[in-house]
């Protein structure tokens, strides 16, 4: 597959200040010297969109995106290390132009503004990634994206994509589990991953002929949105699930799931 000229730039950027890393400077990240920026870039695009839809803050951001990569390595979490890999590749997207950062007051999650200035990630290039996504999106990759095949068993309590098969748990809780000491979690967990979904293809026109069509009471959120920058962060949004449906219009699809410590079920694709 041929790539854009989007992933291309991003991906030279990475492989340029990966060759710079040492280990007696760059303690927390040197270990991303030896491996593929083309897999690190797309393994850290889905998190970097979510992250744009919460308008989350630069740490925030550093931190999810950190984390994912270390989990797709199977790296055991650490939130130190997650952080400053996080922004060694956001650094990428910045100097590509996607994205861009800049100090405002927050809201708490009381709705209330925050007292102190904080660094928060703002889209710079919609059309850019945009078209990032639509490169991405062809990745089949069952932990990112919903697949047109179910995902693998869960065997064990990590899954063969990295992820655990308790979110948010930590290691030495997850290697215990097993099918013969809870059959019942890994039975509905394997049994969900082979259900298969299809796009509700009325609803799916609805939303087409909205996005296609300004109208004056379109009922698509990011339209009534006043704020420019919420306005384009809702925008991708809207416009990356919908490129994600169109996609699998006419095929079924699968998602792979885990759970938490209450037993509440969580599905791990991107949107």
């Amino acid at each position: 597959m041929l790539l854009s000229l989007v992933l291309e730039r991003l991906i030279t950027d990475l492989e340029e200040r990966q060759e710079s890393l040492r280990a007696d400077r760059h303690t927390h990240t040197v270990y991303l010297k030896e491996h593929d920026a083309r897999e690190i870039i797309l393994n850290s695009f889905a998190t970097v969109l979510k992250a744009i839809e919460r308008k989350a803050t630069l740490v925030d951001m550093s931190v999810s995106v950190g984390r994912r990569i270390m989990q797709q390595l199977r790296l055991p979490r650490n939130s130190i290390r997650a952080c400053h890999t996080g922004w060694f590749v956001l650094v990428s997207y910045i100097e590509a132009g996607l994205i861009e950062h800049r100090l405002q007051h927050v809201k708490t999650k009381r709705n209330r503004t925050s007292k102190y200035l904080t660094y928060q990630i703002l889209v710079k290039d919609k059309k850019a990634l945009m078209e990032l996504w639509d490169q991405i999106v062809e990745e089949e990759n069952i932990d990112l994206f919903p697949s047109n095949v179910p995902p693998a068993p869960w065997v064990s309590g990590m899954h063969e994509t990295g992820i655990g098969i308790v979110k948010k748990s930590r290691p030495g809780i997850i290697k215990g589990f097993s099918p013969e000491k809870q059959p019942i979690v890994f039975n509905m967990l394997n049994k969900l991953g082979q259900t298969a979904w299809m796009v509700n293809k009325p609803m799916f026109e609805v939303i087409e002929y909205f996005i296609n069509n300004e109208l004056d009471d379109n009922p698509l959120k990011f339209t009534s949105e006043e704020n420019q920058q919420r306005r384009e962060s809702l925008y991708i949004e809207t416009s990356s699930v919908y490129r994600l449906a169109k996609k699998h219009l006419e095929t079924n699809f699968y998602h792979l799931y885990n759970t938490d410590f209450r037993g509440r079920v969580y599905c791990n694709t991107a949107l």
